[in-house]
């Protein structure tokens, strides 16, 4: 039954993808005027529909979903104009390294896989800057993706598994992974939850602020703490890329906000410290060991395995994910839960060190725009907003599959990169209102 339903889903998919990819348009409600409609562009059709069905996994299918959406992304970049940045050339020499160290992997057919999902997000990142024609376009996309995130959030998030946890476990579990949710879903509220904090800041519009504490508060029901952790992270690289000094005391309320979280919830209390749940406190939290579900052990297997012999090259790309999947063939983990681990295991440092240099030239890329254009209200807020996805994105990678599970949560952050450098270019071609900051 699962792989019927699935199958069924991916027809409609298919159908839909192709629909958009061909020239086809998405007829919504106008974001502004009461009664009227807007047609999207194809290609902003397009990037709504992948984040509408990006917590769409479909089980057995689920590389088949993947191959559909290359397959049109490919076919739609043939009339995209090819933005192209710095930073991008640094992700791809991060990209052409991994592809050498396949010539000394042992696990060939995992390494071409992680090759694809590192390739993903310039595919993501071309679609976002075509994506957005107007104004309104980016205003239209904003809207639509706190609708979809609240949506997930009473279907699969938190609200589901407390309130209707038939319905979660069915969409979950009882359709064979139709979705995938709880860290991934909290890894891809952790890296858009700025987008409704931008709109709450730039229209004072409570519905915005409600929508984020939605999405924060479905990480905490599924006492989710790295999604927990990397929305505050986000969320305050936003503020202080907004605000410059001005956003300590933001920054500092949502450091309050992650310690009452922590402490003032049991479950999440719990999962943090284990059995010593009951006796930790503020004051003596520095002693405390972190529960790590086992991960730590595993961690330091793999590192020993794949990393150690060859500090500097690796065990080349796909190695360590492979001789995990390998010695627990029969049970056990298969999946190492930090693409850091990952990365420093199967591309070694020169691997590690190109991403970690990419990732710092990215932030200062967005930093220094903001910068440039320190008085425009909506270009700071975007920016804070890109670099807080890139930020929560990057945490959530210390203790999450977030490459592995790529369309729910990696290629993000690169589409809000596109959208953000085609934002800038408009405003510098006059195309794009300027707003100042008071």
């Amino acid at each position: 039954m699962a792989i019927v339903i699935n199958a069924i889903i991916t027809v409609i998919l298919l159908y839909y993808a192709y629909k958009y990819a061909s020239g086809g348009t998405m007829i919504i409600k106008h974001p502004f005027e009461a009664g009227a409609y807007y047609e999207c562009n194809h290609n902003l059709s397009f990037m709504i529909f992948s984040v509408m069905t990006a917590m769409v996994f479909l089980g057995p299918l689920s590389l088949v979903k993947y191959a559909i959406w290359i397959f049109f992304l490919l076919l739609m970049s043939r009339r995209w104009v090819k933005k192209w940045d710095v930073v991008m050339t640094i992700y791809l020499a991060f990209i052409m390294w991994n592809l050498y160290t396949l010539t000394y992997s042992r696990y060939v057919f995992q390494g071409w896989m992680m090759i694809v999902k590192f390739c993903l997000p310039i595919l993501y990142f071309w679609m976002g800057y075509n994506a957005i024609e107007e104004e309104l376009d980016l205003w239209v996309f904003l809207k639509h993706t706190i609708i979809i995130c609240v949506t997930y959030s009473f279907l699969i998030g938190g609200f589901s598994a407390k309130l209707t946890s038939p319905l979660y476990g069915f969409l979950c579990y009882g359709t064979g992974g139709t979705f995938v949710a709880y860290a991934s879903l909290a890894d891809f509220y952790a890296i858009l939850i700025g987008i409704p904090v931008m709109l709450y800041v730039f229209t004072s519009e409570k519905k915005y602020l409600y929508a984020a504490g939605l999405l924060f508060l479905s990480s905490i029901l599924e006492s989710v703490r790295t999604g927990i952790g990397a929305s505050i992270l986000g969320l305050s690289l936003l503020f202080l890329v907004y605000k410059k000094g001005r956003a300590v005391p933001v920054v500092m309320l949502l450091i309050a906000l992650f310690v009452g979280s922590v402490f003032l919830v049991k479950p999440v209390r719990e999962k943090m410290f284990g059995k010593q749940a009951e006796t930790v406190t503020i004051s003596n939290v520095g002693k405390a060991k972190i529960e790590t579900s086992g991960r730590e052990y595993l961690w330091e297997r793999i590192m020993n395995h794949c990393y150690n012999p060859n500090p500097a090259f690796g065990s080349g790309c796909g190695g360590a994910l492979g001789w995990l999947k390998d010695i627990n063939s029969k049970g056990g983990l298969v999946l190492i839960h930090s693409d850091w681990v990952q990365m420093m295991s199967e591309s070694g440092n020169i691997g590690l060190w190109l991403y970690i240099v990419f990732a710092v030239f990215m932030l200062f890329k967005v930093l220094a725009i903001t910068w440039r254009y320190r008085n425009n209200k909506k270009l700071t807020l975007l920016g804070g907003t890109t670099a807080g996805a890139f930020a929560a994105c990057f945490f959530c990678m210390g203790f999450d599959n977030v490459i592995t599970y790529a369309q729910q949560g990696y290629v993000l952050p690169f589409m809000l990169f596109g959208i953000f450098l085609k934002i800038v270019d408009l405003t510098e071609n006059g195309e794009f209102e300027e707003e100042i900051i008071p």
